[in-house]
């Protein structure tokens, strides 16, 4: 596989989703995983009927350490953290997922 054949398959994968669950774990969100997150809040901005959402999913003990001590900077991109904000929410479990999936359908 090269990289085209990647970009087209995941590209039509991310347009034809209702709703996108993101795994924001690491030192930083996979760059991958952040252009998935802003194409589908485009999705969402244009075609809210289809597009119901974005779910980011956090079960890094370091994001949650820094959110309980009210520390906002470092924990999450911002521009990511606010794509996610503006069109769905952020979890930290995977039960939480379910629900939040569950209550868009």
């Amino acid at each position: 596989m090269d990289s085209s054949t990647i970009f087209s398959v995941d590209s039509a994968g991310v347009h034809s989703a209702e709703a996108v669950v993101a795994w924001l774990d690491g030192p930083m969100v996979d760059d991958g995983t952040a252009c998935e997150i802003g194409i589908f809040s485009e999705l969402c901005r244009t075609d809210p009927e289809h597009h119901r959402g974005i779910v980011g999913l956090s079960m890094d003990w370091r994001i949650w350490r820094q959110r309980d001590a009210g520390i906002t900077d470092g924990a999450l991109n911002y521009f990511v953290a606010g794509a996610i904000e503006k069109y769905g929410t952020i979890v930290w479990s995977v039960d939480e997922v379910v629900d939040v999936l569950a209550a868009w359908s």
